[in-house]
């Protein structure tokens, strides 16, 4: 059967797909702690989202790096 030049398509399960998400790590940020709320801007890392509105503040210097990215 002579080749074709289709690429290969890999499949993975699930299995594999979780194994592979474990490889990504999540930088984090030395604990820092919103005064007003006691939010950690390391859980806004894992999850997007923030405590209070005086997070936006707090937090100003590292959120600026995630807003450029939308400029």
């Amino acid at each position: 059967m002579p080749w074709n030049n289709e690429p290969i398509k890999k499949t993975y399960s699930i299995q594999s797909l979780d194994a592979m998400s474990t490889d990504f790590k999540t930088p984090t940020v030395q604990s820092k702690i919103c005064p007003n709320c006691g939010y950690d801007f390391n859980v806004f890392l894992k999850t997007g989202f923030l405590g209070c509105s005086e997070c936006y503040h707090y937090f100003r210097q590292e959120l600026e790096h995630y807003l450029d990215e939308f400029r």
